[in-house]
This record gives structure tokens, C-alpha cells and sequence, in this order.
């Protein structure tokens, strides 16, 4: 696991650490996460990761974009514990963008 404080930080770790899964939150601070899941999937190590949004933008347009940007999910804060638990320990290979 690694952990970033910004888009451009992120970025820089997928390319050297190629995750399973990706976590970010929207609001992030210099490149937004909406954004930074856009680069993340141009990226040849992002194409098949799982791509999850933990915001607390929870709003029908906020999703919308979650899913042209690229993520698999969109979760809104607080997110239980348990759906953690499950992404990481076995995600299923195509999953929509839900709450």
C-alpha cells in the first residue's frame, strides 16, 4: 500500500508501484481527482486497475463525472469499513460506478 497527498504524487507511485487498486478522493488538493483518474487511466499501468472514488461529493452530476473520468465506483463518506474490506480482498473485474 502507498499512500499520496495529491493527483501528481499519485501519479508518480502508480508508475513505479503499478496498484491493484486506486483510492482518491475528488477534492484533492494542486490536481483534482477527477483528473488525476483521467491520467491514471491513460496510463498503461491505470488501464485495468480498480478505480474507486471516496468523496464526500455524493450529488447525481458528481457520479456522472466519476464515471467519464474513469472510476469504477463512486462511495461517498463515511464509507463503511466492510465495503473496504471487500474491494481489497477480492474486486470483481467489471464493476459499475455506484454508491
Amino acid at each position: 500500500m502507498r499512500v499520496a497527498s495529491d493527483g501528481f504524487e499519485a501519479l508518480r507511485l502508480g508508475e513505479t508501484f503499478e496498484p491493484h487498486v486506486v483510492m482518491l478522493d475528488i477534492g484533492m488538493p494542486g490536481l483534482d481527482g477527477f483528473e488525476t483518474a483521467r491520467r491514471v487511466r491513460a496510463a498503461p499501468w491505470g488501464r485495468d486497475v480498480l478505480l474507486v472514488a471516496i468523496t464526500g461529493w455524493g450529488r447525481p452530476d458528481d457520479r456522472a463525472q466519476s464515471q467519464a473520468a474513469g472510476f469504477d465506483l463512486h462511495l461517498v463518506k463515511p464509507v463503511d469499513l466492510d465495503v473496504i474490506e471487500s474491494l481489497l480482498t477480492g474486486a470483481p473485474e467489471d464493476v459499475p460506478v455506484r454508491g
